[in-house]
């Protein structure tokens, strides 16, 4: 949203705007599109394919969002729950992370190094500054 000069809350505002009706803004359009996406994309990924995906605009702590509904949100936060569970008692089972085996701080190994502080993706770039997905550079670019 560079060539509008919208940060993340004036976007955000307008995507969880009822008063915007779809077709109004095709920016806001396109954002909606990609949180479906991304829902159905994740939902697949954990095999999740009984939900209702159903996006509209949901009151939630006395605001109004444009999401998935409230039952299926509660459902989405039981199972993540429940799979951190499982995740921690398969960590548990499997004994000390190699790190604190060692002695060094924290459960993982502690602190990245300086040196690698900005992680990068398998092609080699840096994480921020990344290109945008196919599709999606008219919303971040001019």
């Amino acid at each position: 949203m560079l060539r509008r000069q919208l940060g993340l809350t004036k976007l955000y505002n307008l995507v969880n705007d009822p008063e915007l009706a779809p077709g109004q803004d095709p920016d806001v359009d396109r954002m909606r599109a990609i949180h479906v996406e991304l829902d159905a994309a994740v939902t697949a990924a954990y095999g999740w394919d009984d939900l209702d995906l159903t996006h509209g605009f949901h009151e939630y702590r006395k605001m109004t969002r444009w999401t998935i509904p409230p039952a299926t949100r509660v459902e989405v936060l039981d199972r993540l729950l429940e799979e951190n569970h499982h995740r921690a008692a398969a960590e548990k089972a499997a004994g000390p992370a190699s790190g604190a085996a060692r002695g060094k701080p924290g459960k993982r190994g502690g602190r990245r190094p300086a040196a690698s502080a900005e992680p990068a993706d398998p092609a080699g770039r840096a994480r921020r500054g990344r290109k945008p997905a196919a599709g999606q550079e008219e919303i971040f670019h001019a």
